[in-house]
């Protein structure tokens, strides 16, 4: 068993940054969908890439945008990962990652869906993605917007479903918060937490509530001593 990596998600141009340096956290996202509050322009994101220099890969999150497009953001900013959150294809995903770009495909997950239903779309994307991403589904009034709701799912479906998937990158998205985060947890250790929403006061990153959420999932780690 493994510890879970972190992402933190939803960046804003002067969110301060000194959680990356934070052993768990591995990636940062910043939203590329100009219809989300948490929307920042890939030049903006180049320059908080360039200062992290590497210590965490950079994640760009699209939704129902063109593979030209996806591929020429990423390049520009200097995100290493595609997160894509919309319809895409199978065939988009692959050839964005001809273009040199790890893909990370979301998978919404509705409240009426099944094990088998979210099983069947994890094996529809899995061998042309380099990880998946179970996120809830987002509300009727969403606009376009797929992610950053701060709701979640049922998590008591994952045991279900990522047995079928041993050592799978699968990560885990919506309605973390450092409050609950021991609970997904205890339910199951996924391959890596997502969280956005949840570390924000006044819909900006606060360092307070990332360090309390960072500190949860250290103990939880400790505690249970996962590698």
């Amino acid at each position: 068993m493994i510890r879970p990596k972190v992402k933190i998600c939803g960046l804003k141009a002067g969110d301060n940054l000194d959680f990356a340096q934070h052993p768990l956290v591995s990636h940062i996202g910043f939203v590329q969908v100009q219809a989300s509050r948490r929307y920042i322009d890939p030049d903006d994101a180049k320059v908080m890439v360039q200062a992290l220099e590497h210590q965490v890969q950079a994640v760009g999150v699209f939704a129902n945008q063109s593979v030209e497009e996806v591929i020429e953001r990423c390049h520009r900013a200097g995100f290493t990962v595609a997160q894509l959150h919309g319809q895409e294809s199978l065939q988009d995903c692959e050839e964005i990652r001809r273009h040199g770009l790890q893909v990370w495909k979301a998978i919404s997950v509705s409240t009426s869906d099944s094990s088998g239903q979210v099983q069947a779309a994890i094996e529809h994307y899995r061998s042309a993605t380099d990880a998946l991403l179970l996120d809830a589904a987002a509300p009727n009034s969403s606009e376009g917007v797929t992610g950053g709701w701060g709701k979640s799912f049922d998590w008591h479906l994952l045991p279900q479903i990522l047995r079928f998937f041993p050592g799978d990158p699968i990560w885990i998205a919506g309605g973390l918060r450092p409050d609950n985060v021991s609970h997904l947890l205890s339910v199951t250790i996924p391959y890596g937490l997502d969280v956005s929403s949840g570390v924000e006061i006044g819909g900006r990153k606060s360092s307070e509530k990332i360090a309390v959420f960072l500190e949860r999932v250290n103990s939880f780690v400790h505690t249970n001593k996962l590698s």
